[in-house]
Parts: C-alpha cells; structure tokens; sequence
C-alpha cells in the first residue's frame, strides 16, 4: 500500500537511501512508514492512544530511528514526547517535559552517538520560553534556552519545528525572534551548558520561521522571513554576523524549512 492520512509529518532517508515518513493519523495516533521495495510501503503505529502532531525524526549511523513530537491530546497542555525504534523495537518516554502548554513544535538532531537533542516552545504566558531537552545516560535534562525576557512572543508552535543544529563539538544551537525590537538572535550551548546570544541583525525586523544551519567549517546559516515576507539570509563566519534580503518581493518566498538529519558515525 501507500502511505497516507497525515496531516503533520517529517521525512528522512536512512544509508540505504529508503525514505521514512513519520506522521500524525486522523484523531488520534503517530504512524511510520517505510519503503521495503521498488512500490511497497510498509506502515506501523508508534503511539496509537494520543494526539500527536508535528513530529521531528532523525536518523543514526546505525539507522536507528529516533522521533521527538508533541502530545496534544489535551487542549492548551500539550507535553514533549520522545521515542526510539532499535532492532527490539519502539520505545516510548512518555512524558519527557509537561511543564505547561510545552513540547511545542520540536525540532530533533542527534550527535554521533546517536544521543537526542530537542529544541521546542513553551507558549502559556508569563511563562513562555523557547526549551531544551537532552537525553544522557541518566535520562533527560531540561532547561530554558531564553525566556519571556529574551524569546518574542511569536514563538513557534505549530508548522515549521523549531530550528537546531548542533556545531562541530556536538552542542546544540537554535534561532529565533527576540523579544527586544523583535530582532533574530541565535543561540549556542557553550562548554559549561550556559546559553550564550547573538543578535544576527540590528534590524527590527519580525524573525518568523527560522531555519538554521551549521557548515563543516563551523560558519553558521539562518535564513527568516521578515514582516513582508521577504527572505532574508545571515552569516556569521570569522568577522562576525552579515545579512542579505534573498527575495525583497513581499510574499514571494516559501517557508525556509530544516533538513532531515542524519548523524554522522562516531
């Protein structure tokens, strides 16, 4: 058969160049599907019980996948979920942050180990924040990656998850719009776990959809809308942040949208 039903999905290709499609099935539900040949799919339910929308997949050297996704079964409480498929099968944390309405819109990358990183969004006021999740060998650690003081209030929820990458050391980093002027700020993990912020243009401009990349060479890539839709794109190489507007005709652009990842091998 062939996949369908979803209505919030994510996509990645494994090192046999099969494509895998996890998506969200009707009410309730979160799906995987996988080509096992020339015109065959085979589908399965990873969580059958829940609401679960804008799912993040990512794949290892050992092609392993791994799924981050929100649970929004109950309206305005939604929470992070995580799960893994291995040889044994899926494994479920069924509740890796449900502080709030939070785990909204995540946004997953893995380091060559195969270890999980997951950048989301908590929307209820005043405590609104964009989050981080990581998974060591003691379990989850949680923590605020900027909030209501640093993070705008168009925080992602909904569409586009939002944006990681993780540099050459394997710590992770983000974009989004700040709360000061509504400028870009991008934000990476230092070597203590502190967040440090970078404003990516002195214009204020509404940062909206963020999309982030980190090059071999350590230069880092965000490229946003700005309130007339035009897309803008930044650089921060050795003499610091530069900008340019891509697209200046207002609505033109499509939403800059992250690649699927798959971790390099250790």
């Amino acid at each position: 058969g062939s996949p369908g039903g979803g209505t919030s999905l994510a996509f990645a290709f494994d090192s046999q160049n099969r494509p895998h499609i996890l998506y969200a099935s009707g009410t309730l539900g979160l799906k995987h599907a996988w080509r096992t040949s020339v015109t065959g799919w085979t589908i399965e339910t990873i969580d059958a019980t829940r609401k679960c929308v804008n799912p993040s997949v990512a794949i290892d050297a050992a092609d392993n996948l791994s799924v981050a996704y929100e649970d929004a079964t109950v309206a305005n409480a939604s929470n992070l979920k995580f799960a893994r498929k291995t040889a044994a099968g899926w494994t479920i944390d069924a509740v890796v942050d449900a502080t709030g309405n939070t785990g909204r819109s995540p946004g997953l990358a893995l380091d060559a180990f195969g270890r999980p990183f997951v950048i989301y969004s908590r929307t209820d006021n005043p405590n609104r924040a964009v989050r981080h999740a990581f998974k060591s060998s003691t379990g989850w650690e949680l923590q605020d990656v900027a909030g209501a003081s640093v993070a705008g209030s168009a925080l992602i929820a909904g569409g586009a998850p939002n944006p990681i990458a993780l540099d050459r050391h394997g710590r992770p980093a983000t974009a989004f719009q700040g709360a000061v002027g509504n400028r870009p700020l991008y934000a990476h993990r230092d070597e203590f776990g502190i967040w440090q912020f970078e404003q990516i243009s002195d214009e204020e401009v509404f940062a909206w959809a963020p999309s982030l990349a980190i090059g071999g060479d350590g230069s880092v890539h965000v490229a946003y809308y700005n309130p007339s839709l035009e897309l803008e794109y930044a650089v921060r190489g050795p003499g610091g942040w530069s900008d340019e507007r891509l697209d200046a005709e207002a609505g033109s652009g499509c939403a800059p949208m992250p690649p699927s990842t798959r971790a390099a091998a250790p």
